[in-house]
Formats: C-alpha cells, sequence, structure tokens
C-alpha cells in the first residue's frame, strides 16, 4: 500500500478494504484505513455506495465498525507515540 494523492479514497481502495476482510486480514484493513486517509463518514458513503458489499455473506456492517474503531484507536497511538518520540529527541 503505498499514499498516492491521486487517489485518495477510491473505490479501488474501499475494495482492498474489503477484500482484506473477506480473507480474514483484519489488521491489513486496519492499516489501508489509515493509509488511504478513510474516515466513517467516507467508510459508511462507500459500504452504501458499493452495492456487492450489502449481500455479501463473507462481510457485514459489524466489520465495517470494528474497523473504524480499530483505526481510530491505532490512528490515535500512533500520534501519542510520535508525541514522545519527539519530546524525548526534542
Amino acid at each position: 500500500m503505498t499514499n498516492n494523492l491521486h487517489s485518495y479514497r477510491t473505490q479501488e481502495q474501499f475494495d482492498e478494504i474489503c477484500d482484506s476482510l473477506i480473507n480474514g486480514n483484519f489488521y491489513q484493513a486496519v492499516d489501508g484505513y489509515i493509509e488511504y486517509g478513510f474516515n466513517a463518514q467516507d467508510l459508511r458513503i462507500m459500504v452504501d455506495n458499493t452495492r456487492w458489499v450489502h449481500h455479501n455473506k463473507f462481510i457485514d456492517v459489524e466489520d465495517f465498525y470494528q474497523v473504524i474503531e480499530s483505526a481510530t484507536k491505532k490512528a490515535a497511538m500512533q500520534k501519542i507515540l510520535k508525541q514522545v518520540e519527539n519530546f524525548m529527541v526534542g
């Protein structure tokens, strides 16, 4: 996964997050959510507008809620660690 401003929060990136969930790679889905800059509203819109997700037997809305929650916690922890790192260095 690479962060490319020209392909920011695209359908392809959302599909990649879904594929990770379907394949049981939850933490890869979380990392994609963070790396691609998604937020809860973005994910809701993508879910609402991606028909194949609605009736997929391998993922459901709860999976997306868990991605959002885990990504939010991970991003907050990364921010705290960065602040601590900057404090220790500076």
